[in-house]
């Protein structure tokens, strides 16, 4: 069993990534280049914002987008890619995060609906086997040596974590049904 990472720890490796960047890092980037996954950060402190500010670091706050332009970008993407945009193809080949899209939507599904894309991504998910994307979870955690993250299911695992939402109700009823708990 692991010990749990102390608040000095978080808010040291925190402050650590925020000088190496010369700004407060995204969640993203702590997840990619950060010393603990956000993970830890949202148990301990509620939310990204909350942990940057027990961190002194000031949350850096976008203009809101319109909701038009983020459907125009998926829209653009998805004919240009001729096919409804996986999250990780927003997120390599489009101008917004996935995680904008989420946060205004309430999921990428919502966003592709909301765009008319979803059609495929619906049909598509919902032909996969419960039990192989718990198969799939259990996989991950082996290369992963712990349970994956949304993040890590995203980026390295072989189905978007959208399905898992789609399948279970969330991610952490995924990780419920098979087994498995977040540090």
């Amino acid at each position: 069993m692991t010990r749990p990472i102390s608040k000095t720890d978080l808010l040291a490796a925190l402050k650590a990534l925020a000088g190496e960047l010369g700004r407060p890092p995204t969640r993203g980037e702590m997840e990619a280049d950060g010393k603990y996954s956000a993970t830890p950060y949202y148990r301990e402190f509620g939310s990204w914002t909350a942990a940057l500010k027990h961190a002194e670091l000031k949350p850096k706050y976008r203009q809101k987008i319109p909701e038009e332009k983020l459907l125009t970008e998926l829209q653009k993407l998805a004919d240009e890619l001729g096919h409804s945009p996986r999250k990780e193809e927003m997120a390599t080949h489009g101008p917004f995060s996935p995680s904008t899209y989420r946060r205004r939507f309430g999921s990428w599904r919502a966003a592709l609906e909301k765009a008319g894309l979803d059609e495929e991504s619906q049909q598509s998910s919902q032909r996969i086997d419960r039990k192989e994307l718990l198969r799939a979870l259990h996989q991950l955690t082996r290369e992963l040596g712990r349970p994956p993250t949304q993040s890590d299911m995203d980026t390295k695992g072989p189905y978007s974590s959208d399905v898992y939402h789609d399948r279970f109700g969330s991610w952490n009823e995924a990780l419920s049904k098979a087994n498995l708990k977040l540090n």
